[in-house]
Order: structure tokens, then sequence, then C-alpha cells
């Protein structure tokens, strides 16, 4: 438990954003982090691997609070207004 606040917290203060509104999913990010980080104890391999018996895919994880962009579905478009929110 203490881990999951240390890094929820890091995560809070690195992406600048509103602690009241993210914390729950700062919290899931810090979960899905530490059970994909190697530790000593496990000789080196992580929870992850451990519960599925597979090395977790790591290319998809982005840093928490990274600005993204959608595109809006054609029938919430119109001519004259932007193509991405």
């Amino acid at each position: 438990v203490k881990q999951v606040k240390e890094r929820m917290r890091c995560l809070l203060l690195d992406s600048k954003l509103s602690t009241s509104m993210v914390w729950v999913r700062a919290m899931a990010h810090a979960v899905f982090l530490l059970n994909r980080t190697p530790r000593q104890h496990l000789n080196w391999r992580c929870p992850y691997e451990l519960m599925t018996g597979r090395s977790p895919d790591l290319t998809q994880i982005l840093r928490f609070g990274a600005p993204v962009h959608y595109v809006l579905p054609e029938k919430d478009k119109s001519n004259l207004s932007s193509r991405t929110a």
C-alpha cells in the first residue's frame, strides 16, 4: 500500500493534474506499473509475469498525464468544427 501511495503521489505531482479529479486513475496507473516492475526478491521477475507466465508488453505505456487527442466521430462533425477535440 505504501508503494502504491508513493508512486501515485509522484505521478500526480509530475503530471500537474488536479488531485481531486484524477487520483483514482493515478492509483490504477501506479498499480499497473508496480505489477510490471521486476523485483529482486522475485528473481528479477515481475508479478504480472508470475501470474500470466509471459513477459508484459511495455510498448503501449504512456506517461501519466500525457496530452492526448482523439478524433471525433463523423456524426459529431460539421464543416466548420475542429476534426479533433
